[in-house]
């Protein structure tokens, strides 16, 4: 998932993080392993834009 730099205070707010956190820290203690179910969950829901790119070989 790729979000843009403008749209980060919104998903940092989506994840009920720090807005001045790192959000690369947020996501790597929060939002890995299985709380990754909830983090595509919460930014669907949150309304910010991203794009998405799947690799399959």
């Amino acid at each position: 998932m790729t979000i843009a730099a403008a749209d980060i205070p919104r998903l940092l707010a989506a994840l009920e993080a720090d807005p001045a956190a790192d959000v690369l820290l947020v996501l790597e203690e929060q939002w890995s392993g299985p709380a990754s179910w909830d983090l595509e969950r919460r930014t669907r829901e949150s309304g910010v834009p991203v794009k998405l790119s799947v690799w399959s070989g």
